[in-house]
């Protein structure tokens, strides 16, 4: 599995990836000893931190209606577990990530800015997952974060990207 992060997204992801320390024990005494991770370490670390987080939030189910509103309007229809509490939120926009967005402004729960998304299939062929990147960035925490959504749904994917970035942004309030 091949990830494309955005250039952004490295010094995010960087200090967190490359080096892994161990604390050996001889006879008695301690000795660390620093390493750099193999490329399988280097992934699950990315994916452990980064990609599809569920904590605070965890999107439970989604419908979209491609139908709504006027042409080109999605609707989400979405329940979601927000601090345990399932809500159902609904909202309006020009595709499901907006729409999402504009469903957790209705609710009251919206404190970020979106200021970038990105995304790409991890490898070929029509059986291919999707990856996306989506970086927010609110009043409080001035340091934008990037979370990644990865799942066989190119829509799926955009919005796990966009519950982990909001996940990792109310972990640095």
């Amino acid at each position: 599995m091949t990830l494309e992060l955005p250039t952004s997204n490295y010094v995010e992801a960087g200090p967190t990836t490359d080096v892994k320390t161990h604390t050996y024990r001889f006879d008695g005494e301690s000795e660390q000893c620093s390493y750099l991770k193999q490329q399988h370490e280097i992934r699950d670390t990315f994916f452990e931190l980064f990609v599809n987080l569920s904590e605070p939030m965890a999107l439970i189910d989604y419908e979209l209606d491609h139908h709504a509103g006027e042409k080109s309007e999605v609707a989400c229809h979405a329940s979601i577990s927000y601090h345990g509490k399932v809500k159902n939120i609904s909202g309006l926009g020009n595709g499901p990530i907006n729409a999402f967005v504009h469903a957790m402004k209705k609710a009251g729960l919206k404190n970020f800015h979106l200021t970038d998304y990105r995304s790409h299939a991890v490898r070929g062929g029509s059986d291919a997952d999707s990856a996306a990147y989506i970086q927010l960035q609110n009043d409080t925490v001035k340091q934008p974060v990037w979370g990644c959504g990865v799942d066989p749904s190119i829509e799926m994917a955009g919005l796990k990207a966009l519950v982990t970035a909001i996940n990792l942004l109310s972990a640095q309030d």
